[in-house]
Protein backbone atom coordinates (compact mmCIF):
# COMPACT_ATOMS: atom_id res chain seq x y z
CA UNK A 1 0.00 0.00 0.00
CA UNK A 2 1.76 3.39 -0.97
CA UNK A 3 1.85 6.13 1.51
CA UNK A 4 0.20 9.47 1.86
CA UNK A 5 4.09 10.92 0.78
CA UNK A 6 4.69 8.93 -1.99
CA UNK A 7 1.25 9.52 -3.93
CA UNK A 8 2.02 13.60 -3.84
CA UNK A 9 5.62 12.27 -5.45
CA UNK A 10 6.09 13.49 -8.93
CA UNK A 11 6.08 11.06 -11.88
CA UNK A 12 9.00 10.70 -14.04
CA UNK A 13 9.52 11.11 -17.72
CA UNK A 14 12.36 10.21 -19.83
CA UNK A 15 12.79 12.14 -23.15
CA UNK A 16 11.60 14.95 -24.41
CA UNK A 17 10.37 14.02 -27.85
CA UNK A 18 6.71 14.15 -29.08
CA UNK A 19 5.60 11.43 -26.99
CA UNK A 20 7.16 12.54 -24.06
CA UNK A 21 5.96 16.05 -24.07
CA UNK A 22 2.65 14.64 -24.75
CA UNK A 23 2.82 12.40 -21.41
CA UNK A 24 3.59 16.01 -19.52
CA UNK A 25 1.32 17.98 -20.86
CA UNK A 26 -1.96 14.90 -20.05
CA UNK A 27 -0.23 14.46 -16.25
CA UNK A 28 -0.26 18.85 -15.97
CA UNK A 29 -4.05 18.44 -17.92
CA UNK A 30 -4.90 16.01 -14.88
CA UNK A 31 -3.05 17.73 -11.79
CA UNK A 32 -0.11 15.45 -11.25
CA UNK A 33 3.55 16.93 -10.77
CA UNK A 34 5.84 15.33 -13.22
CA UNK A 35 10.01 15.86 -13.53
CA UNK A 36 10.61 15.49 -17.48
CA UNK A 37 14.20 14.28 -18.37
CA UNK A 38 16.02 14.84 -21.61
CA UNK A 39 19.63 13.96 -22.39
CA UNK A 40 19.96 16.56 -25.12
CA UNK A 41 20.21 20.35 -25.04
CA UNK A 42 17.02 20.90 -26.44
CA UNK A 43 13.74 18.83 -26.34
CA UNK A 44 13.01 17.23 -29.84
CA UNK A 45 16.64 16.00 -30.55
CA UNK A 46 16.01 13.24 -32.25
CA UNK A 47 13.90 15.32 -34.96
CA UNK A 48 16.35 17.39 -34.93
CA UNK A 49 18.80 14.46 -36.30
CA UNK A 50 16.44 14.58 -39.98
CA UNK A 51 15.26 17.37 -39.89
CA UNK A 52 15.63 17.71 -43.50
CA UNK A 53 13.25 14.51 -43.99
CA UNK A 54 9.43 15.45 -44.97
CA UNK A 55 7.25 13.46 -43.02
CA UNK A 56 4.51 11.22 -44.68
CA UNK A 57 1.37 11.93 -42.26
CA UNK A 58 0.03 15.90 -42.22
CA UNK A 59 0.47 17.91 -39.26
CA UNK A 60 -3.40 17.30 -38.13
CA UNK A 61 -1.68 13.41 -37.14
CA UNK A 62 1.22 14.86 -35.36
CA UNK A 63 0.23 17.20 -32.46
CA UNK A 64 -1.03 15.75 -29.50
CA UNK A 65 -4.90 16.85 -28.41
CA UNK A 66 -3.75 17.84 -24.71
CA UNK A 67 -0.54 19.91 -25.82
CA UNK A 68 -2.50 21.54 -28.53
CA UNK A 69 -4.49 23.19 -25.58
CA UNK A 70 -1.97 24.11 -23.33
CA UNK A 71 -0.39 25.63 -26.40
CA UNK A 72 -3.37 27.58 -27.81
CA UNK A 73 -4.07 28.77 -24.21
CA UNK A 74 -0.97 30.52 -24.55
CA UNK A 75 -1.14 32.57 -27.90
CA UNK A 76 0.00 29.29 -30.49
CA UNK A 77 -1.17 29.33 -34.38
CA UNK A 78 -1.37 25.80 -35.48
CA UNK A 79 -0.14 24.81 -38.62
CA UNK A 80 -2.47 23.94 -41.26
CA UNK A 81 -3.97 20.03 -40.61
CA UNK A 82 -3.24 18.95 -44.34
CA UNK A 83 0.71 20.32 -44.70
CA UNK A 84 3.19 17.79 -44.71
CA UNK A 85 5.35 18.92 -42.12
CA UNK A 86 9.84 18.32 -42.36
CA UNK A 87 11.14 16.53 -39.05
CA UNK A 88 12.80 20.33 -38.33
CA UNK A 89 9.30 21.53 -38.53
CA UNK A 90 8.03 19.67 -35.51
CA UNK A 91 10.98 20.65 -33.80
CA UNK A 92 10.04 24.73 -34.64
CA UNK A 93 6.44 24.73 -34.78
CA UNK A 94 5.42 22.17 -31.95
CA UNK A 95 8.08 21.12 -29.65
CA UNK A 96 9.86 24.15 -29.07
CA UNK A 97 6.56 26.37 -28.22
CA UNK A 98 5.31 23.40 -26.46
CA UNK A 99 8.31 23.27 -24.12
CA UNK A 100 8.78 26.68 -23.25
CA UNK A 101 5.05 26.64 -21.95
CA UNK A 102 5.04 28.00 -18.36
CA UNK A 103 2.64 24.65 -17.89
CA UNK A 104 5.87 22.45 -18.92
CA UNK A 105 9.04 24.50 -18.47
CA UNK A 106 9.94 24.62 -15.33
CA UNK A 107 10.19 20.74 -14.98
CA UNK A 108 11.83 19.98 -17.99
CA UNK A 109 15.86 19.49 -17.33
CA UNK A 110 17.76 18.89 -20.35
CA UNK A 111 21.45 17.90 -20.53
CA UNK A 112 20.34 15.44 -18.08
CA UNK A 113 21.27 11.69 -19.08
CA UNK A 114 19.05 9.15 -17.08
CA UNK A 115 21.60 6.47 -15.74
CA UNK A 116 19.40 3.70 -13.96
CA UNK A 117 15.66 3.37 -12.43
CA UNK A 118 14.80 1.42 -9.22
CA UNK A 119 13.41 0.81 -6.39
CA UNK A 120 14.37 3.15 -3.37
CA UNK A 121 16.29 0.53 -0.60
CA UNK A 122 15.29 -2.47 -2.65
CA UNK A 123 16.66 -4.45 -5.60
CA UNK A 124 14.91 -6.17 -8.42
CA UNK A 125 15.30 -9.72 -6.86
CA UNK A 126 12.70 -8.65 -4.17
CA UNK A 127 9.05 -9.70 -4.73
CA UNK A 128 6.98 -8.68 -2.16
CA UNK A 129 5.67 -5.06 -1.68
CA UNK A 130 7.99 -3.65 -4.10
CA UNK A 131 5.26 -0.55 -4.50
CA UNK A 132 4.86 0.17 -1.20
CA UNK A 133 8.62 1.96 -1.91
CA UNK A 134 9.21 4.87 -4.21
CA UNK A 135 10.82 4.58 -7.69
CA UNK A 136 14.74 5.96 -7.60
CA UNK A 137 15.47 7.91 -11.12
CA UNK A 138 19.62 8.59 -11.02
CA UNK A 139 20.48 11.26 -13.62
CA UNK A 140 24.33 13.06 -14.48
CA UNK A 141 22.84 16.58 -14.60
CA UNK A 142 25.57 19.67 -14.49
CA UNK A 143 27.95 16.98 -14.16
CA UNK A 144 26.93 16.08 -11.15
CA UNK A 145 25.03 12.42 -10.30
CA UNK A 146 21.37 13.10 -8.80
CA UNK A 147 18.69 11.19 -7.43
CA UNK A 148 15.18 11.65 -7.58
CA UNK A 149 12.38 9.61 -6.02
CA UNK A 150 9.43 9.35 -8.31
CA UNK A 151 6.13 7.36 -7.48
CA UNK A 152 5.85 6.14 -11.46
CA UNK A 153 8.34 6.36 -14.33
CA UNK A 154 6.98 6.89 -18.03
CA UNK A 155 10.12 5.70 -20.33
CA UNK A 156 9.90 7.84 -23.67
CA UNK A 157 12.70 7.74 -24.63
CA UNK A 158 12.19 5.80 -28.08
CA UNK A 159 14.84 4.22 -29.99
CA UNK A 160 16.57 6.22 -32.38
CA UNK A 161 19.64 6.37 -30.85
CA UNK A 162 19.95 2.68 -30.29
CA UNK A 163 20.04 1.62 -34.42
CA UNK A 164 20.68 -2.02 -35.50
CA UNK A 165 24.12 -3.15 -37.08
CA UNK A 166 25.41 -3.46 -40.24
CA UNK A 167 25.59 -7.28 -40.02
CA UNK A 168 22.49 -9.19 -40.28
CA UNK A 169 23.14 -11.07 -37.54
CA UNK A 170 21.82 -8.57 -35.45
CA UNK A 171 25.30 -8.03 -33.84
CA UNK A 172 28.30 -5.20 -34.05
CA UNK A 173 31.31 -6.61 -35.35
CA UNK A 174 35.13 -5.45 -34.83
CA UNK A 175 35.55 -4.94 -38.75
CA UNK A 176 32.05 -2.33 -38.44
CA UNK A 177 33.29 -0.93 -35.44
CA UNK A 178 36.74 -0.47 -37.58
CA UNK A 179 35.26 1.23 -40.01
CA UNK A 180 32.97 3.74 -38.26
CA UNK A 181 34.15 6.90 -39.88
CA UNK A 182 32.95 6.03 -43.28
CA UNK A 183 29.55 4.25 -41.73
CA UNK A 184 26.09 6.66 -41.15
CA UNK A 185 23.37 5.11 -39.39
CA UNK A 186 20.04 7.19 -39.67
CA UNK A 187 19.16 9.28 -42.86
CA UNK A 188 22.23 11.98 -43.73
CA UNK A 189 21.55 15.26 -45.41
CA UNK A 190 23.02 14.53 -48.39
CA UNK A 191 21.80 17.69 -50.06
CA UNK A 192 22.54 19.84 -47.55
CA UNK A 193 25.29 19.95 -44.91
CA UNK A 194 26.49 16.32 -45.81
CA UNK A 195 26.66 16.76 -48.98
CA UNK A 196 30.79 16.84 -49.55
CA UNK A 197 30.65 13.44 -47.62
CA UNK A 198 28.18 11.25 -50.71
CA UNK A 199 29.32 13.75 -53.82
CA UNK A 200 30.82 11.74 -56.42
CA UNK A 201 31.06 8.68 -54.20
CA UNK A 202 30.02 5.14 -54.39
CA UNK A 203 27.83 5.20 -51.08
CA UNK A 204 25.87 1.39 -49.82
CA UNK A 205 22.70 1.96 -48.76
CA UNK A 206 21.20 -0.81 -46.43
CA UNK A 207 17.57 -1.37 -45.54
CA UNK A 208 14.21 -1.55 -46.65
CA UNK A 209 11.93 0.80 -45.09
CA UNK A 210 10.98 4.55 -45.31
CA UNK A 211 14.13 5.85 -44.24
CA UNK A 212 16.02 3.47 -46.58
CA UNK A 213 14.19 4.80 -49.10
CA UNK A 214 14.43 8.66 -48.21
CA UNK A 215 18.50 7.84 -48.27
CA UNK A 216 18.06 6.32 -52.01
CA UNK A 217 16.01 9.17 -53.27
CA UNK A 218 18.60 11.66 -51.64
CA UNK A 219 21.14 9.96 -53.46
CA UNK A 220 19.78 9.88 -56.39
CA UNK A 221 18.99 13.72 -56.75
CA UNK A 222 22.58 14.08 -56.02
CA UNK A 223 23.70 11.96 -58.50
CA UNK A 224 21.65 14.07 -61.08
CA UNK A 225 24.20 17.01 -60.28
CA UNK A 226 27.28 14.94 -60.04
CA UNK A 227 26.94 12.11 -62.24
CA UNK A 228 29.98 10.12 -61.07
CA UNK A 229 28.24 9.35 -58.06
CA UNK A 230 27.32 5.64 -57.54
CA UNK A 231 24.69 4.37 -55.40
CA UNK A 232 24.41 0.50 -54.38
CA UNK A 233 21.05 -0.59 -52.22
CA UNK A 234 21.31 -4.11 -50.50
CA UNK A 235 17.96 -5.47 -48.93
CA UNK A 236 17.46 -8.82 -46.91
CA UNK A 237 13.72 -8.95 -48.74
CA UNK A 238 13.68 -11.58 -52.15
CA UNK A 239 12.76 -9.06 -54.46
CA UNK A 240 12.08 -4.98 -54.16
CA UNK A 241 7.97 -5.70 -55.02
CA UNK A 242 7.29 -3.94 -51.66
CA UNK A 243 8.31 -0.39 -54.30
CA UNK A 244 5.45 -0.70 -56.16
CA UNK A 245 2.82 -1.85 -53.33
CA UNK A 246 4.07 1.50 -51.99
CA UNK A 247 3.06 3.26 -54.74
CA UNK A 248 -0.01 2.28 -54.59
CA UNK A 249 -0.50 2.95 -50.78
CA UNK A 250 -2.51 6.29 -51.85
CA UNK A 251 -3.13 7.48 -47.92
CA UNK A 252 -0.93 9.28 -46.23
CA UNK A 253 1.88 10.37 -48.66
CA UNK A 254 3.78 7.08 -48.86
CA UNK A 255 2.89 6.56 -52.15
CA UNK A 256 5.17 9.52 -53.21
CA UNK A 257 8.39 7.77 -51.69
CA UNK A 258 7.20 4.97 -53.77
CA UNK A 259 6.94 6.97 -57.32
CA UNK A 260 10.56 8.70 -56.88
CA UNK A 261 11.95 5.35 -55.93
CA UNK A 262 10.12 3.75 -58.95
CA UNK A 263 11.48 6.47 -61.38
CA UNK A 264 15.27 5.86 -60.03
CA UNK A 265 15.33 2.01 -60.50
CA UNK A 266 13.58 2.55 -64.19
CA UNK A 267 16.48 4.78 -64.89
CA UNK A 268 18.70 2.01 -63.25
CA UNK A 269 20.25 4.68 -61.46
CA UNK A 270 20.62 2.64 -58.25
CA UNK A 271 22.37 -1.01 -58.62
CA UNK A 272 20.25 -3.15 -56.47
CA UNK A 273 20.98 -6.37 -54.40
CA UNK A 274 18.23 -7.94 -52.76
CA UNK A 275 18.91 -11.68 -50.55
CA UNK A 276 21.86 -9.71 -49.33
CA UNK A 277 22.67 -10.88 -45.87
CA UNK A 278 26.14 -8.87 -44.77
CA UNK A 279 28.25 -11.50 -43.32
CA UNK A 280 31.41 -9.33 -43.50
CA UNK A 281 33.24 -6.33 -43.97
CA UNK A 282 36.36 -5.80 -45.41
CA UNK A 283 39.01 -2.67 -46.43
CA UNK A 284 41.07 -2.33 -48.69
CA UNK A 285 43.10 0.75 -50.13
CA UNK A 286 40.63 3.02 -48.35
CA UNK A 287 37.73 1.16 -50.01
CA UNK A 288 34.99 -1.06 -48.22
CA UNK A 289 34.15 -4.09 -49.57
CA UNK A 290 30.49 -6.18 -48.08
CA UNK A 291 30.54 -9.84 -48.82
CA UNK A 292 26.73 -11.13 -48.01
CA UNK A 293 26.57 -15.12 -47.09
CA UNK A 294 25.63 -16.09 -50.45
CA UNK A 295 29.40 -15.14 -51.16
CA UNK A 296 28.11 -12.11 -53.82
CA UNK A 297 29.74 -8.60 -53.12
CA UNK A 298 29.34 -4.96 -53.55
CA UNK A 299 33.04 -3.82 -53.80
CA UNK A 300 34.73 -0.23 -53.70
CA UNK A 301 32.53 1.52 -51.10
CA UNK A 302 33.57 5.32 -50.05
CA UNK A 303 30.09 5.31 -47.76
CA UNK A 304 27.57 3.38 -45.84
CA UNK A 305 24.08 4.20 -44.78
CA UNK A 306 22.42 2.34 -42.61
CA UNK A 307 18.94 1.99 -42.43
CA UNK A 308 18.48 -1.19 -40.75
CA UNK A 309 15.97 -0.28 -37.49
CA UNK A 310 16.27 0.47 -33.94
CA UNK A 311 16.18 -1.62 -31.19
CA UNK A 312 15.04 -0.24 -27.54
CA UNK A 313 18.06 0.18 -24.85
CA UNK A 314 16.78 -1.32 -21.81
CA UNK A 315 20.05 -0.57 -19.39
CA UNK A 316 18.97 2.45 -17.89
CA UNK A 317 15.64 0.20 -16.63
CA UNK A 318 17.51 -3.35 -15.44
CA UNK A 319 16.80 -2.77 -12.25
CA UNK A 320 13.07 -3.11 -12.63
CA UNK A 321 10.85 -6.12 -13.03
CA UNK A 322 10.00 -5.11 -16.96
CA UNK A 323 7.90 -7.35 -19.49
CA UNK A 324 8.70 -7.38 -22.80
CA UNK A 325 8.34 -10.08 -25.43
CA UNK A 326 11.44 -12.17 -26.16
CA UNK A 327 11.53 -11.86 -29.92
CA UNK A 328 10.66 -8.12 -30.85
CA UNK A 329 11.08 -6.77 -27.45
CA UNK A 330 8.17 -4.63 -27.71
CA UNK A 331 5.90 -4.23 -24.19
CA UNK A 332 4.61 -7.83 -23.68
CA UNK A 333 1.22 -6.59 -23.78
CA UNK A 334 0.83 -5.16 -26.94
CA UNK A 335 2.76 -7.82 -28.95
CA UNK A 336 -0.41 -9.37 -30.23
CA UNK A 337 -1.05 -6.09 -31.53
CA UNK A 338 1.88 -5.91 -33.55
CA UNK A 339 1.89 -9.59 -34.89
CA UNK A 340 -2.07 -9.40 -36.11
CA UNK A 341 -1.77 -5.48 -37.36
CA UNK A 342 -3.35 -4.78 -40.44
CA UNK A 343 -2.71 -1.32 -41.32
CA UNK A 344 -1.27 0.48 -38.59
CA UNK A 345 -1.67 -1.13 -34.45
CA UNK A 346 -4.78 -0.04 -33.12
CA UNK A 347 -4.79 2.74 -30.23
CA UNK A 348 -4.38 1.65 -27.02
CA UNK A 349 -4.00 2.35 -23.76
CA UNK A 350 -2.63 2.09 -19.87
CA UNK A 351 -3.95 -1.64 -19.77
CA UNK A 352 -1.74 -2.72 -22.13
CA UNK A 353 1.47 -1.18 -20.99
CA UNK A 354 1.45 -2.29 -17.76
CA UNK A 355 4.29 -4.62 -16.78
CA UNK A 356 5.65 -6.80 -13.90
CA UNK A 357 6.64 -3.55 -11.71
CA UNK A 358 3.29 -1.11 -10.69
CA UNK A 359 4.00 1.82 -11.87
CA UNK A 360 6.41 1.48 -15.13
CA UNK A 361 5.58 2.44 -18.30
CA UNK A 362 7.78 1.96 -21.28
CA UNK A 363 5.45 4.59 -24.15
CA UNK A 364 5.84 5.77 -27.59
CA UNK A 365 8.60 3.86 -30.79
CA UNK A 366 9.84 1.67 -27.69
CA UNK A 367 6.94 0.50 -26.55
CA UNK A 368 6.84 -1.39 -30.29
CA UNK A 369 10.09 -2.49 -29.26
CA UNK A 370 12.00 -3.66 -32.77
CA UNK A 371 8.92 -2.60 -35.01
CA UNK A 372 8.80 0.08 -37.14
CA UNK A 373 4.98 0.56 -37.25
CA UNK A 374 4.94 3.22 -34.69
CA UNK A 375 2.87 6.13 -35.42
CA UNK A 376 2.66 9.52 -33.01
CA UNK A 377 -1.15 8.94 -32.41
CA UNK A 378 -0.56 6.02 -30.97
CA UNK A 379 1.97 7.64 -28.55
CA UNK A 380 -0.62 10.38 -28.03
CA UNK A 381 -3.11 7.80 -26.72
CA UNK A 382 -0.93 5.78 -24.68
CA UNK A 383 -0.01 9.38 -23.04
CA UNK A 384 -3.57 9.96 -22.28
CA UNK A 385 -4.92 6.63 -20.90
CA UNK A 386 -1.14 6.21 -18.76
CA UNK A 387 -2.06 10.08 -17.08
CA UNK A 388 -5.78 9.48 -16.42
CA UNK A 389 -5.01 6.32 -14.43
CA UNK A 390 -2.46 7.70 -12.74
CA UNK A 391 -4.94 10.16 -11.13
CA UNK A 392 -7.37 8.06 -10.07
CA UNK A 393 -9.14 7.95 -13.59
CA UNK A 394 -9.87 3.99 -14.31
CA UNK A 395 -12.47 4.28 -16.25
CA UNK A 396 -11.66 7.03 -18.35
CA UNK A 397 -7.57 5.52 -18.68
CA UNK A 398 -9.82 2.20 -20.56
CA UNK A 399 -11.15 4.45 -22.91
CA UNK A 400 -10.01 5.08 -26.40
CA UNK A 401 -10.07 9.04 -27.59
CA UNK A 402 -7.89 9.13 -30.73
CA UNK A 403 -9.04 6.88 -33.48
CA UNK A 404 -7.19 6.22 -36.66
CA UNK A 405 -8.96 6.99 -40.08
CA UNK A 406 -10.48 3.56 -41.52
CA UNK A 407 -8.17 3.53 -44.45
CA UNK A 408 -5.07 2.93 -42.42
CA UNK A 409 -6.54 -0.09 -40.60
CA UNK A 410 -6.70 -1.71 -43.72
Amino acid sequence: MKSTEQKVLPIGIIGAGPIGLAAAAHLHEQGLPFYLFEIGKQVGSNFLDYKHVRLFSPWKFNVDPASREILKRNGWTEPVEKRLPYAGDIYTDYLYPLSQTPELEPHIYLNAKVVSIGRKHIDKSRIKDRSNNPFIIKAIRGGALKTYEVRAVIDASGTWQSPNPLMSGGYYSLAEEQAKDAIMYGIPDILGKDKERYEGKHTLVVGSGHSAINTVIQLGELKKRAPETTISWVIRKPDFSFIPALSKNRFLAQYRLGEKIEQLMSKESIECFPSFYIEDLTESNGKLDVIAASHKRVEGIDQIVVNTGARPNIDIFREVQYSLHSSAECVEGIAQLLFEKKGVVQPHGEKQLRHMEEGFYIIGSKSFGRSSSFFLMNGFEQARSIAAYLSGKIEESEEVHIKFPDEWLK
